[in-house]
This record gives structure tokens, sequence and C-alpha cells, in this order.
């Protein structure tokens, strides 16, 4: 719960690296639940019983990390990250206007 917050947060600040961050913990958790599912589980269910489940789950990860991957073009580049940009574009001896 605390990872979900804090990608959320990081969203909000507009981070570069938290879309990354975000969909690190949603792929985790889809990791878990189907392990804890599957695997954790004293009396699993057939698979045939599961299909709904799987194929549902399959699009909701693709819908969220769609939407985390569109996100990415809208971050802020931190203050070093722009600087060195900034340095590389000057360096080649282009002229901005």
């Amino acid at each position: 719960m605390a990872a979900f917050l804090l990608a959320g947060i990081l969203l909000l600040s507009q981070k570069y690296w938290s879309p990354a961050y975000a969909g690190a913990v949603v792929l985790l958790t889809a990791i878990w639940f189907w392990v804890d599912r599957v695997l954790l589980n004293l009396n699993p269910l057939p698979l045939n019983q599961q299909l709904f489940a799987i194929i549902s789950s399959v699009l909701l990860l693709a819908l969220i990390l769609g939407g985390l991957w569109t996100l990415r073009p809208y971050m802020i580049l931190s203050t070093t990250e722009t600087r060195e940009e900034s340095s590389d574009s000057s360096s080649s001896g282009e002229t901005h206007e």
C-alpha cells in the first residue's frame, strides 16, 4: 500500500523516472497476486475456472502500463539532466534562437 502511495506522489511531482517506478510496482503486485493465487493457495482452482481472471488481469495490466508509458513524455527532467542536455547541445557548436 505504501508503494502505491509513493508511486502516486512521485507521479504528481512529475519525476522523470516515476512512470517506470509505478510500472514496477504494478508488475510486482500482479506477479505476487498470481503467485499467491496459484502456488501458495492450499486449494487452487483449476486453470479453466481462472480463465476470466487471467484475461482481465492481463488486459488491466496492459491498460495501466500503457497509460504510464504515455505519461513519460510529460515528466520533468531533473536539473542535472537538463544541464547535461544543454551542455551537450552548446558544445556541438549549434546556435539556438
